[in-house]
């Protein structure tokens, strides 16, 4: 059922005429701004929920996530840290705090992140790939392939963590297995360039020139601007 923006709003603030210090009013319109993308009203009602209520987590969580889509860093660390001051277990704010931490390249910081998440849900699929996506910047390829094959496992469908588990076969050398996730990420979705050229190249090394010059196709198609997957056609074309 779709909400009716101007009718919720009007709602909360009736109930904050009523008492001003309702912290869950504050945080309900901020999500209400903030799903608007107004991101300056979700800002100033998160800040009047946390004001209302100091330990409310969820405000700071929602805080934080505002913060993030705005690019500005260091806020959004200091909310999610805030919210995790007041628990710990949200399992969310260890996830957020580790992307951002990954993004900005302090990966040691990023995996303790992504290891806090899954200790609280063992079954987050989203901090097992980005754990398996630090790991692997790393350089620790059985670590991050451990942590990409529990998230197919959980999430069997996401395409991306079909393709990261592809991409660390490959970089271990296996290209059979690799091949097969990347045909898999295909199939679930069809227009996921990276995988389509990254299978593309295997078949065109294993001699299968055919089966390579239709992925690569498709790949240009989607991608025309991308140069290696038109190197690669050349290649096929001038064989």
């Amino acid at each position: 059922m779709k909400q009716n923006f101007p009718l919720a709003v009007k709602n909360y603030n009736e109930a904050l005429k009523l008492d001003s210090c309702y912290a869950d009013a504050h945080n309900n319109l901020g999500v209400l701004y903030n799903k608007r993308g107004m991101d300056e009203d979700a800002i100033a009602a998160y800040k009047k929920a946390v004001a209302a209520d100091p330990l409310n987590s969820d405000a700071y969580y929602n805080l934080g996530n505002v913060y993030e889509s705005k690019n500005q860093f260091e806020l959004a660390v200091e909310a999610y840290q805030s919210a995790l001051a007041i628990d710990q277990a949200l399992a969310y704010a260890h996830n957020n705090l580790g992307a951002l931490y990954d993004k900005k390249g302090i990966l040691d910081k990023a995996i303790e992140e992504y290891r806090q998440a899954i200790k609280y849900d063992p079954l987050y699929p989203y901090a097992h790939n980005n754990l398996g996506a630090s790991l692997a910047k790393k350089g620790d390829m059985d670590s991050a392939l451990s942590e990409f094959q529990e998230a197919v496992h959980l999430l069997p469908d996401n395409p991306d963590f079909r393709f990261n588990l592809g991409y660390v076969f490959l970089r271990m050398g296996n290209n059979a297995l690799a091949l097969q996730a990347f045909e898999e990420t295909i199939r679930i979705k069809p227009s996921h360039t990276e995988a389509l050229f990254r299978a593309g190249v295997i078949h065109y090394e294993q001699g299968n020139k055919d089966r390579a010059e239709t992925l690569l196709k498709e790949a240009i198609a989607i991608s025309p601007g991308h140069l290696k997957i038109k190197k690669y056609l050349e290649m096929i074309e001038n064989r």
